[in-house]
């Protein structure tokens, strides 16, 4: 004999005109209201919890009305507006830094000299040179 419920098998036999192993109507129909009841039962917990939408007014900043309308900076890092002149002024700070004598920490006494100088001085003495401990014998 054959299984009408095996794959491939032949039209339905009489009075079988669907799955019978599928859910239940009333299964989804008590399902879906039990969904909306759920949804119902929030939205009025979240109205008691938060109130019906009204907000409070804000609390006032301290301070007095003309230092509330006191637009400040924004915090560093800020965009450059002209690029090219704070670069030129850069490279001519550095310029001024590197070519003249001046004082680095007086307290210290640390002296600047002109980098042309200091790589004379160093060419004219040669570079500090550490002598080597002599291997055991």
């Amino acid at each position: 004999m054959s299984d009408p419920d095996a794959p491939g098998a032949a039209e339905p036999g009489p009075g079988r005109a669907h799955e019978t192993r599928d859910l239940g109507f009333h299964i989804v129909l008590f399902f879906g209201l039990g969904l909306a009841l759920v949804v119902i039962v929030l939205v009025v917990l979240i109205r008691l919890l938060f109130g019906r939408g009204e907000s409070p007014e804000p609390p006032e900043a301290p301070g007095s009305l003309p230092l509330r309308s006191v637009r400040l900076p924004p915090p560093d890092p800020r965009l450059e507006t002209t690029p090219q002149e704070e670069l030129r002024s850069l490279r001519k700070e550095e310029d001024e830094r590197l070519g003249t004598y001046g004082w680095v920490d007086r307290k210290a006494r640390i002296f600047r000299i002109p980098i042309e100088d200091a790589m004379d001085q160093v060419l004219r003495r040669g570079l500090p040179v550490r002598s080597l401990p002599k291997p055991p014998d």
